[in-house]
């Protein structure tokens, strides 16, 4: 994969001939495959692209231009992609599809679990992301993944799944399907508040912002690929899902931290600034629930499915994600009026 790399690299206008490829990001469950280009006068960062995850790349391409284009006037760092010599910005081989921007020095990711520090500044830069793309219009987004965020079409599946069972799995994982046919309410709650959808970034971990190095301060979103039109509940809720527990993925152990939870409100509204209404913000406890329950749905529906989506890198893995997800929503529930103090301050 190196030497494909490096040779699609020169299908790019880099700086200077490209010398040197090394991954960049292996193992930190990033959709695409990333590698730092060295050249000769430079370093750029070039992405082999996920058609399984994204089929439409024309229309990812589409959004990621127009957006980097609008946010370079708005923030002090954005991403810029790097043209490809033939035109456009998507270069072709039999690797597959390629796409390249320009290297960011000096910057660094969030710490895992994140510093309370590192929760603000990133969530700073998340709002920040809100607020500038706040003027951009919505119709002019392409949607790559039609229903990213639409948790009743979510539940739908997954009941679709548990009635097919056609891995004979629905058993042994009856508790867990009793948790999510118990909360089917919170598939509708957010749709009935009839929030903004705005232009959000739909993915809003830690590990998609880049902080300096030195100073520890907001530097650049990253991962552009989900922006979409949607709701500022959805990204502010997945944040608090990432980023304010404790533990991975399938950790059902994971504690909720409010000290950070707290540092991601106030990094997020402090970046968002005036971009907010009162009743996006009353959603956010609301949203933080919803886009939990709703990742522990697919989670679920994929172990039904014989992990099919996510995959799964032993037996069950699936199941024990989504095990972990209705645990970080049971402390969601438990904690809810230390949750609401901290999100609806008075």
């Amino acid at each position: 994969m190196i030497r494909a790399a490096l040779a699609a690299a020169a299908a790019f206008d880099t700086p200077g001939r490209p010398l040197e490829a090394a991954p960049l990001g292996e193992g930190a469950g990033h959709i695409h495959r990333s590698f730092r280009i060295a050249c000769e006068q430079g370093a750029v960062v070039l992405q082999r692209l996920n058609e399984r995850v994204f089929p439409d790349l024309d229309a990812v391409m589409a959004n990621m231009v127009r957006v980097t284009a609008h946010l370079e006037s708005k923030v002090p760092r954005a991403l810029t992609l790097v043209p490809a010599r033939a035109g456009g910005h998507l270069h072709r081989d039999a690797s597959g599809a390629w796409r390249c921007t320009r290297f960011i020095g000096g910057g660094r990711m969030p710490l895992e679990p994140a510093t309370v520090s590192d929760a603000r500044a990133a969530a700073r830069a998340l709002g920040g992301f809100l607020k500038a793309m706040s003027d951009f219009p919505v119709a002019d987004l392409c949607i790559p993944i039609p229903g990213f965020h639409d948790t009743a079409a979510r539940l739908a599946a997954f009941r679709v799944a548990m009635a097919a069972d056609v891995c004979g799995r629905a058993n042994d994982a009856r508790p867990l399907i009793e948790t999510a046919l118990a909360h089917a309410a919170l598939a509708d709650a957010l749709t009935e508040r009839r929030l903004p959808l705005r232009p959000v970034h739909n993915d809003t971990k830690l590990a998609n912002v880049l902080l300096d190095a030195t100073s520890g301060e907001e530097l650049c979103v990253l991962d552009l690929d989900t922006v979409m039109p949607g709701l500022s509940a959805h990204d502010f809720g997945d944040l608090v899902r990432s980023a304010a527990f404790d533990g991975g993925e399938d950790d059902s152990e994971a504690r909720l931290d409010l000290e950070r939870l707290r540092a991601l409100y106030e990094g997020y509204r402090e970046g968002a600034g005036e971009t907010l209404s009162d009743a996006e913000r009353a959603a956010f406890g609301l949203g933080a629930r919803v886009i939990t329950y709703e990742l522990g749905l697919r989670f679920l529906t994929d172990h039904l499915e014989g992990d099919v989506y996510f995959g799964a890198a032993r037996p069950g893995q699936n199941r024990a994600r989504a095990h972990a997800q209705f645990a970080r929503l049971r402390a969601l529930e438990a904690q809810s009026d230390q949750v609401e103090a901290i999100l609806n301050p008075r």
